[in-house]
């Protein structure tokens, strides 16, 4: 798969590079015997190398060492294969420990300003693009599609780390509604670590995350939004990390690509 790092020496997870690093790499049967190749690709070439149009981009959360963001890819594409033409991974130096949460925020900025270069280069060459992202990754997705002129066809939002008044009227991230066609808002009321843990963490009481449950104003999203779509999970999400193992949100995901979505709230 090609895999699309802004980790220092590609894999580094507590460090940013000064500029993004594109490879192509060979997934192996364990990923503990993955081999990173030397050679680099220019943009030209990666573009050269994505012969059909639909690309599906996948962006991890905080807390994974490279190998492990392999892995959890390496099941992402079993799964979604059929449907893109391409999966690309985008690795961001989001650190590899539980304790790495405030300095991993610290880098969405300058992560998301290269993710969004990324996703313009695709557009530009005629690529339909989806991005699907976990816990924080959300919050370098959204940065990425906070300014105008960043398009997308659909972002897929599991236990998003970000306030859950993020996409409302005057939210942080609002733009993001006008930037990708369809979003939908993956939640869970069983995931700890977008419940109690973030608002620990944050220090903040007052709002709840995207990734565990319904924004306060939802009349908002039913009057005036019509491409925010609130997937309530916690029937089939226990946890912080269940997502990429879950067969009911697979099944989600490729009918949301077969099929017209005019709903608001939908429980798996």
């Amino acid at each position: 798969m090609i895999v699309i790092s802004t980790r220092k020496d590609f894999t580094d997870a507590d460090h940013l590079c000064e500029n993004r690093v594109i490879k192509e790499i060979t997934l192996p049967v364990n990923v503990r015997d993955v081999e990173i190749p030397n050679k680099s690709l220019s943009d030209n070439e990666f573009i050269n190398k994505l012969t059909g149009e639909k690309i599906l981009i996948i962006v991890h959360g905080y807390n994974n060492p490279f190998k492990k963001i392999l892995k959890t890819y390496k099941k992402i594409i079993a799964e979604l294969n059929n449907e893109y033409d391409h999966i690309i991974g985008f690795a961001w130096a989001g650190g590899n420990h539980i304790n790495d949460y405030y300095r991993a925020k610290d880098k969405i900025d300058g992560v998301g300003d290269e993710l969004k270069n990324i996703i313009d280069l695709l557009v530009n060459n005629s690529k339909i693009v989806d991005v699907m992202a976990h816990s924080l990754g959300n919050a370098v997705v959204f940065d990425a599609f906070k300014e105008e002129n960043t398009i997308a066809r659909n972002l897929f939002s599991f236990a998003a780390a970000v306030n859950n008044d993020s996409l409302n009227k005057d939210g942080l991230y609002n733009n993001v509604t006008n930037n990708v066609k369809d979003i939908f808002i993956c939640y869970s009321k069983r995931d700890s670590v977008t419940g109690i843990i973030y608002k620990t963490a944050n220090m903040d009481f007052t709002h709840g995350t995207l990734g565990h449950e319904l924004p306060l104003d939802l009349e908002y999203f039913v009057s005036e939004i019509d491409n925010v779509h609130f997937i309530n999970c916690s029937n089939v999400i226990s946890k912080h990390g269940a997502y990429k193992n879950s067969s009911n949100i697979y099944s989600f995901v490729r009918d949301m690509l077969k099929f017209d979505h005019n709903f608001t709230f939908k429980t798996l």
